[in-house]
């Protein structure tokens, strides 16, 4: 069975979580762990070099937030199909 079809509301999570993870972290950079230099230079060989420096950052930020909110889908997902077993 297709992932969409048995989980319907997934890509309207994976927007908006990524949407929110983004924005909470332009606004508290501080607050979030820094990635490596190959993480930057990966996002930024994905994006090209056509871009802006305003807009290569709000693409790299959006990138990595939605490698984020899909690793914690995939342990949150993982965890309740645990519990659910055991």
């Amino acid at each position: 069975m297709n992932i969409t079809k048995k989980y319907p509301l997934l890509p309207l999570w994976l927007i908006i979580g990524t949407v929110a993870y983004a924005l909470v972290w332009s606004r508290n950079l501080d607050s979030f762990p820094e990635f490596p230099e190959w993480v930057g230079t990966w996002v930024f060989g994905l994006i090209g070099d056509k871009t802006s420096a305003e807009g290569a950052t709000v693409f790299y930020m959006l990138i990595l937030s939605f490698v984020m909110v899909s690793i914690f889908t995939l342990l949150v997902w993982v965890a309740i199909r645990a519990f659910r077993k055991g």
